[in-house]
């Protein structure tokens, strides 16, 4: 009956396939209307306008433009929908050319015109889509209808939701808990509202249950516990609400073989990683010794899997004296500690390579939670609750937080990270992992928030 796993929002479907398909009939238009062939609409005519359709959406993925964030800087969209539309188109006319050598499909006679002409047009038109979107969502009119049985405190938490996922959804109507699943109004405000779901927002949510699954059986009407729901729309468990001790096994990869594979796709990406950047890993190296002189690698203990310590490396990015004298602290911004070098190499996120060395040593997976020093874990644990449960998994190069938050230098920013690592950590999935590795690629494009 609860369920806690990563939602697939209708109205992001939707914009997939709206997309998709003005790229495709523009591309069948221009070329129809420009070469004379009337008979591209047949199959083999479709081939290369959905391949177009496929590369270019699948780079708007990838880049983030289908993510939570609303477009609000005119130019830095016209820039970054630019840039994704020429890749896709790039990938398109090298696929079509690949098939061509097969003579899978037709390949029509190049007119520069109608690749500029239909790149200007869409672009304009996902530019005023996405503005009208973001008015629509400020205002609320898109937002999901939802029903449901709380009592006051979880009236209150719904609604403290609700601001912070501006537009995401609304609550159309309450119920008290005590009769709410045996009261035929509740099944009425469903079908009126065309609510998509309930959610039980109560302290006494686990007496709910046996009447809220015979509820749900009967009508076949969804019914979502709130803390299923608050981590479905946020990606984050609710700190403040954990009990004291961690609860939850990671699921998916406890068994042997999932392991096992995760395993093999961890050194299989690192030997593949560490041989498509050894040029830049030792022109990095250089470029630090020449600034800065030794030692150009930056070893560090943190804590890995099961609370035990481990040497991560990096490439070093600041002065040799950065910690002299003082505790140990988190970069701030424009910190002066940052070498010049070491600005670029952070930026672009080359001082976190030799780490696929502590993957392939073990002492790390690609995919976790931040491995954290000892000063700090032993900080924060005090303050967060089941922060101790980030190291049930194994540590990461990306993760769930890393890919979802922006860099943390302050014991907020570990909270909100925290809330994060541990979804991942109760949501630990193939699935999950395919989402943050295509996230990963995203940051890595557009690398914002580096420090």
């Amino acid at each position: 009956m609860f369920w806690g796993g990563q939602n697939i929002a209708f109205a992001a479907m939707v914009m997939r396939v709206v997309e998709a398909f003005l790229i495709t009939a523009g591309l069948l238009i221009c070329i129809s209307y420009l070469t004379g062939q009337q008979d591209v609409f047949a199959t083999t005519g479709l081939v290369i306008p959905l391949i177009a359709a496929f590369a270019v959406v699948v780079v708007l993925q990838v880049s983030g433009l289908y993510g939570g964030v609303t477009v609000s800087d005119l130019r830095t969209s016209l820039w970054r929908i630019g840039m994704d539309t020429a890749l896709g188109f790039i990938l398109a006319v090298i696929a079509s050319g690949q098939l061509a050598k097969y003579d899978l499909v037709k390949i029509y006679p190049y007119r520069w015109q109608w690749t500029i002409g239909l790149t200007a047009v869409w672009l304009l038109c996902v530019i005023a889509r996405r503005q009208t979107l973001s008015v629509l969502l400020e205002k609320g009119l898109l937002a999901r209808k939802i029903i449901a049985v709380s009592d006051a405190d979880g009236s209150r938490r719904l609604a403290e939701l609700s601001r912070r996922l501006r537009g995401r959804f609304v609550v159309a109507a309450e119920m008290e808990p005590v009769s709410a699943f045996f009261d035929a109004k509740l099944t009425s405000l469903v079908s009126k509202l065309r609510a998509p779901e309930v959610v039980i927002s109560a302290g006494q949510k686990d007496e709910l249950v046996p009447a809220a699954t015979v509820f749900q059986r009967m009508t076949g009407i969804p019914v979502v516990d709130f803390d299923a729901f608050y981590e479905r729309e946020t990606g984050q468990v609710e700190l403040a609400c954990l009990p004291e001790r961690w609860p939850f096994p990671s699921r998916e990869f406890q068994t042997p073989l999932l392991r096992a594979a995760k395993r093999i796709f961890d050194v299989t990406v690192s030997l593949v990683a560490i041989a498509a950047t050894a040029p830049v890993m030792a022109l990095a190296a250089l470029a630090i010794r020449m600034e800065d002189g030794k030692p150009v690698l930056f070893r560090q203990t943190r804590i890995g899997l099961n609370g035990c310590e481990f040497t991560l490396y990096k490439f070093r990015s600041m002065r040799v004296d950065a910690e002299n004298g003082s505790s140990p602290l988190w970069a701030a911004e424009n910190d002066p500690r940052i070498t010049r070098v070491g600005s670029i190499i952070r930026k672009f996120r080359i001082d976190e390579l030799p780490q696929f060395f502590n993957t392939l040593r073990g002492d790390m997976s690609f995919i976790g939670p931040r491995p954290e020093r000892p000063y700090f874990v032993e900080q924060l644990a005090d303050v967060i609750p089941c922060y101790k449960a980030r190291h049930t998994v194994r540590p990461g190069i990306t993760g769930w937080a890393q890919v979802s938050y922006h860099y943390g230098a302050s014991f907020e920013d570990a909270y909100q990270k925290t809330a994060f690592d541990l979804y991942y950590v109760k949501h630990q999935s193939v699935l999950l992992d395919l989402i943050i590795l295509a996230r990963t690629v995203k940051v890595i494009l557009w690398p914002t928030g580096a420090r």
